[in-house]
């Protein structure tokens, strides 16, 4: 409940209110030993840091979140913090290392299963925000 709420915060440009959500959220997830949801978590700080023009803060949580997305196979979601990392490479202008990430994360998506959550075509997790689709 508090990483969607963290997700709807982003959606309307409430950065710190998503980033508490996502903090309460990763806590949670810490207390119950999900490293997947943990890292989901991460990744939603991260969007809200990354927007809010915390460059490094970003980029470590995007990396945090990365090694546990491939380490258990969540193509689509590694693929996502890919994306991100490239975007903070843009910003930097270090536009060969993050070409390097976008081709890689291009060849995640490519591997990733095409899943759709029932009767709405939708991705899995909706579309948008942190939650590392």
């Amino acid at each position: 409940m508090l990483y969607s709420q963290s997700e709807l915060h982003f959606a309307q440009q409430h950065y710190d209110q998503a980033r508490g959500e996502a903090s309460a959220a990763l806590r949670l997830f810490q207390d119950i030993s999900d490293e997947h949801g943990a890292a989901l978590a991460i990744t939603g700080i991260a969007c809200a840091d990354r927007v809010s023009g915390r460059l490094d803060d970003a980029a470590r949580r995007f990396d945090r979140a990365l090694g546990v997305f491939r380490s258990t196979g969540h193509h689509l979601a590694a693929g996502f913090a890919l994306v991100n990392i490239a975007e903070i490479k843009l910003q930097r202008s270090e536009l060969d290392e993050a070409g390097q990430l976008l081709s890689e994360a291009l060849g995640l998506a490519r591997v990733a299963p095409v899943r759709k959550t029932r009767g709405t075509g939708a991705p899995p997790h909706g579309r948008g925000g942190p939650a590392g689709r």
